[in-house]
């Protein structure tokens, strides 16, 4: 094979054997946490505040030290809620996905009670109701 040579003669060792535009990156966990978004907006109650985490979010390198710097720590769960002064959470997992060791040891600092891993959106309405929030009606 010929070696490429850029503009300056220097030979490229690394290069695209396409110009096309790559596909994206298929994350179905990022899916079904906008999917989730979308749910909780139009269910929870205006009482219960939440708020989901970054720690799961493809962040750039820059991004994602930037972040770990402001104390974003690996493991922690994507959702998190305020119900009745109590914090509750949801770890979000797509079909098949497994708790990495860092999620598996915070999950076991949090009471049972407390938290719930969810793989669709009708599982995340199910651990609400067993938390006790009232659900402004909604179709699924």
């Amino acid at each position: 094979m010929k070696p490429i040579y850029d503009s300056t003669g220097a030979p490229v060792r690394h290069y695209r054997k396409s110009t096309a535009a790559r596909a994206p990156r298929a994350n179905p966990e990022a899916a079904l946490q906008v999917a989730v978004a979308r749910f909780l907006v139009l269910t929870l109650p205006p009482e219960v505040e939440w708020t989901s985490s970054l720690a799961g979010a493809h962040l750039g390198v820059s991004q994602r030290s930037k972040m770990k710097a402001q104390g974003l720590r690996p493991g922690f769960p994507d959702l998190m809620f305020i119900i009745r002064r109590r914090t509750h959470f949801i770890e979000l997992k797509a079909d098949g996905g497994r708790l990495s060791p860092d999620q598996t040891r915070i999950h076991a600092a949090i009471h049972p009670d407390a938290i719930a891993v969810c793989r669709s959106v009708v599982e995340v309405r199910a651990a609400l109701v067993r938390w006790g929030v009232a659900l402004r009606p909604h179709s699924l």
